[in-house]
């Protein structure tokens, strides 16, 4: 691809950077852009937001801690690959990834409860575990 037409401002420099990103993939290729936005109100933003492209002052990364809802996932994505996994290296694992980085054994031995169908309540007991573990 040699050029990325973004319409509407990217609303973030970092979001911008990885759409027109997509453009150029050959060696020491630059990548190659241009924003259009959509209407007055949008051509502020996207001003602003290609000028700090140009000048690489990109957004500063947040992320949640501990989303449990994706651990959940992760986990069992992870034992399905893995059947032989102990929790101890499941939380190896887990804690590699920087919003896991401070995850408590507590919660995730709570997590490996509620993915086997050991509910906190009788108002979960329909639900049917989604792994076994020992």
């Amino acid at each position: 691809m040699d050029l990325v037409i973004q319409v509407e401002s990217p609303g973030a420099v970092s979001r911008g950077l990885q759409r027109i990103g997509r453009a150029g993939h050959s060696v020491g290729e630059p990548s190659k852009g241009t924003v259009y936005p959509k209407h007055r109100g949008d051509l502020l933003e996207a001003a602003v937001v290609t000028r700090r492209m140009k000048e690489g002052l990109i957004e500063t990364s947040r992320f949640l801690r501990n989303p449990l809802d994706v651990l959940a996932q992760q986990i069992v994505a992870h034992v399905s690959m893995h059947p032989d996994c102990t929790v101890e290296a499941l939380g190896r694992v887990v804690r590699g990834a920087a919003c896991f980085a401070e995850l408590s054994d507590e919660l995730l031995r709570n997590v490996l409860d509620l993915l086997a169908g050991r509910y906190p309540s009788d108002e979960f007991n329909e639900l049917r575990p989604r792994l076994v573990w020992d």
